[in-house]
């Protein structure tokens, strides 16, 4: 398995993809590959804007987040599976109109970047389900793991002070300019 993203529109997906047509500036991709590297499914994944980035400003890139504060952090996300083999990706959009489906109770697109998280079916050809995550100011997540019963938990970095937190949650008050959080979905 093999995330990622491409500026190309010509980057190679599978016929009966979840989404075949590139959507503009980055999208994220998702490939499945066999053991002797043969494509079995890939996909495209975003919306309009830049989805898989973290802005670190500079020359072509269209804005900045405070967010950037390592190297590699423009591309930051993680793909994992489940038991069944189905795909989760962990990732940042700029997307005012990133693929939606099966909304969970959490938010629509605010802010400059949002954390978002997806779920992809084993043959990459249905978005089981997928949302933004996080508050009014840049947020991202990092990372995701996955235990069973399909208990997900992310993490990632925010700049919301109305990042939604739980009332058990062991820090429920934002701290200052960026927090790094841990949720369990």
């Amino acid at each position: 398995w093999v995330y990622g993203r491409t500026f190309s529109t010509n980057f190679p997906v599978t016929e009966f993809a979840y989404d075949t047509t590139h959507n503009g500036n980055a999208d994220l991709f998702v490939t499945k590959l066999d053991s002797n590297g043969f494509m079995m499914a890939s996909t495209y994944l975003g919306g309009a804007d830049h989805d898989g980035i973290i802005f670190r400003g500079g020359f072509g890139q269209p804005r900045s987040s405070r967010l950037y504060l390592n190297y590699g952090d423009d591309a930051r996300g993680e793909i994992d599976l489940d038991d069944r083999g189905n795909c989760y990706i962990a990732t940042v959009t700029a997307s005012q109109d990133f693929p939606i489906a099966k909304i969970l109770p959490v938010k629509s697109f605010s802010g400059g970047l949002d954390a978002c998280i997806a779920k992809l079916n084993n043959d990459l050809s249905e978005l089981l389900w997928s949302s933004y995550f996080g508050g009014s100011q840049d947020d991202a997540v990092v990372s995701i793991a996955i235990e069973e019963e399909d208990k997900l938990f992310i993490t990632g970095t925010t700049m919301s002070a109305d990042f939604p937190v739980t009332s058990q949650a062991a820090n429920p008050v934002f701290q200052g300019v960026m927090d790094c959080f841990v949720a369990s979905l």
